[in-house]
């Protein structure tokens, strides 16, 4: 994907006159703790990174936040969760991630208005015909420019016993009784195992409602995207009468599983696919299982040269690679959770599998990234300080690696704050390296087709702030800055916002005088079409700029203060704003101001009446009269020739 985009950004520097400029790095060997270099499991191969950071244009950079696991707390009230989502964003935007991976689905509940779940404990407190917490959490995001996506747990009970009657009376997380319409009511819906209960995924009805519950939140909130992570089959599945009942293919039940996970995700992304076109939605399905797909000896056949918990086979039964394949999903997002010095699953050994397995999908690639892991005694996270930072930088050179998420969002929110814990130190390290400095596009989703819309309307750049009129179907604006010439360079993308008004203003925080550009953004994340600015400069009467402005071709200019002149009176412009073609410099119109006493004319301008003679027939003609019977003769003459002209050429045409 990285190459592709590179070659139409030189194709298109040529054609067009932009510019692309790529910031050069060189691999360098990545240094053990040690001593030596990292190498590839069991081989002398030396792992390479870029030296520094290459800025990076399109990129996901997420977070998980979970009220699960203390990032936020449980909600009180409006005012509380207001203040808390305030913090989060300012978190978020302080790294530059523009992707919330947020939990609304924990243990077969609801942290969202829903007929189909019982409420979470975290949300019991809320009133969602007042005050949606959700919603609000949702409409922040999109204002900053971050997408949001909701992540479920699709079949979990409970992971706190065994007894499927317990959890059937009991379940976990819940903040009020389970509705009718949740199989989890019936106990011949669970299974149970050694990691607890959960739905049974055999079964057709179970498929059915995780379905619904996924259209549910899709259809009552602006999600972009519906993310399951690692909990599908558990350890110890006790499901051999489901297994009896639904194999017509007498498949054996390693593949039976398979195939049951398989059946599910199809359905969904049927369903989703449907409800995108016929209601104009581009909402994603993405999956983050665990790290490793298959252990092998590092081919894309036999699975990646590591020696870890493979989600195909073992107990989830994920074939998450298949599903990449078939075009079922739009993301993938595998836990790469563990240190480039982990001795049977190095971060490389993982990452650089995926990223040769996904070489022509269009299904986008990214990278769990473990910060948490720095806290504990885990290799390298622990012993070398810059492990985040390598492994941001050794992701920019997969060229089929589009992103990361980061567990957890807390782990950010305490660097932020200064925590002095390692994991801290590691994001404040990357930060340092330049790693979250600049803003980065969502990347374009590769399985839909591209909906690229028309450059905004009504573009006016006066000074440092913007404005522009909203395009409904703009999911965001991405604003570019430029000092000299007109480009979009990954370097020149300074923000990505929301709109919530019909008119979009925005001000830069920066002084000094620049050339800039909004381009809408599609539910695609596609880049929409960009106009022509033009230079409008409005002069008072002595040649004094007012206002200097940039003006989108075929816009309305906005008119700077009437001026104002001494003895004179503003009577408007001496050219039409409305439809700007060109550069154009618009000059103030006055005229003389005239006092009350000044317009009553004085003794010696007032007209002098004639005196009337006392014969009116002694009148004669004046001059004036003489020419008026002077110039009726001549046109009586004119006439004439006139008439005689045309009778002789009448004549001659007749002959």
């Amino acid at each position: 994907m990285k190459k592709i985009l590179l070659c139409i950004a030189l194709m298109l520097s040529g054609i067009l006159g932009l510019s692309f400029v790529s910031q050069a790095y060189n691999l360098v060997d990545l240094p053990s703790t040690n001593g030596g270099n990292v190498t590839y499991r069991g081989t002398s191969t030396v792992v390479q990174i870029p030296d520094v950071y290459e800025l990076q244009g399109t990129e996901f950079r997420g977070a998980w936040v979970s009220l699960f696991v203390g990032d936020m707390p449980s909600y009180y009230d409006e005012e509380s969760w207001k203040k808390e989502v305030a913090t989060t964003i300012e978190v978020f935007k302080y790294y530059n991630l523009n992707a919330m991976i947020f939990h609304v689905r924990t243990h077969n509940n609801a942290l969202y208005d829903s007929e189909l779940n019982p409420i979470a404990k975290w949300f019991t407190n809320a009133n969602f015909k007042e005050f949606d917490p959700l919603t609000y959490l949702i409409d922040e995001c999109h204002k900053a420019g971050i997408e949001f996506h909701a992540w479920m747990n699709p079949y979990r009970i409970s992971t706190l016993t065994s007894d499927i009657n317990t959890a059937v009376s009991e379940g976990q997380y819940l903040g009020e009784k389970v509705p009718s319409a949740n199989p989890a009511r019936f106990a011949g819906n669970l299974i149970a195992g050694s990691g607890g209960v959960i739905l049974n995924p055999g079964l057709p009805k179970v498929r059915d409602f995780i379905v619904d519950t996924c259209m549910e939140v899709i259809e009552k909130y602006d999600v972009d995207a519906i993310h399951f992570d690692d909990y599908f089959y558990i350890s110890g599945a006790q499901d051999d009468d489901t297994y009896a009942k639904y194999n017509p293919k007498k498949l054996g039940k390693a593949d039976w599983r398979r195939e049951q996970v398989n059946l599910f995700i199809e359905q969904l992304h049927d369903e989703m696919t449907a409800y995108n076109k016929a209601n104009g939605r581009a909402v994603q399905l993405g999956i983050s299982p665990s790290g490793i797909y298959k252990n092998g000896n590092g081919s894309i056949e036999s699975g990646s040269n590591t020696a870890g918990f493979a989600h195909y086979g073992d107990y989830l039964y994920s074939d998450t690679y298949k599903w990449a394949k078939e075009g079922w999903i739009d993301y993938l997002l595998p836990q790469s959770y563990w240190a480039f010095e982990h001795p049977s699953a190095g971060y490389a050994d993982v990452m650089s599998w995926w990223n040769k397995a996904f070489e022509g999908l269009d299904c986008l690639l990214y990278s769990g990234i473990g910060v948490y892991m720095a806290d504990g005694n885990n290799y390298s996270w622990k012993t070398n300080k810059q492990e985040l930072t390598n492994q941001l930088k050794y992701l920019t050179s997969l060229e089929n690696v589009d992103g990361y998420s980061v567990y957890k969002y807390s782990y950010m929110k305490d660097s932020y704050r200064g925590g002095m814990n390692v994991s801290a130190q590691q994001i404040r390290n990357a930060y340092k390296a330049g790693c979250f400095a600049d803003v980065a596009l969502v990347p374009e989703i590769e399985t839909m087709e591209p909906i690229v819309l028309e450059a905004v309307e009504d573009l006016v750049v006066n000074g440092n702030t913007l404005t522009w009129k909203h395009n409904k179907d703009a999911k965001a604006y991405a604003i570019y800055r430029n000092e000299k010439t007109r480009s979009y360079d990954n370097a020149l993308l300074v923000a990505i916002i929301g709109a919530t008004t019909d008119v979009v203003t925005w001000t830069d925080d920066v002084d000094g005088e620049y050339d800039y550009d909004v381009r809408p953004i599609s539910k695609t994340n596609t880049l929409g079409d960009t106009k022509q600015l033009h230079t409008v400069i409005f002069q008072d009467g002595e040649g004094n700029i007012l206002s200097e402005q940039k003006v989108a071709n075929g816009s309305s200019a906005i008119t700077p203060e009437d001026p104002v002149k001494e003895g004179y009176k503003f009577i408007g412009w001496d050219q039409d704003f409305t439809n700007i073609t060109e550069d154009l410099v618009i000059k103030a119109l006055f005229e003389k101001e005239q006092s009350d006493e000044s317009d009553k004319p004085t003794e010696e301008e007032k007209p002098v009446t004639p005196e009337k003679p006392e014969n009116p027939e002694e009148i004669l003609p004046g001059p004036s009269e003489e020419k008026g019977c002077k110039k009726d003769l001549l046109l009586v003459v004119i006439s004439l020739i006139s008439v005689v002209t045309i009778s002789t050429i009448l004549l001659k045409k007749d002959r």
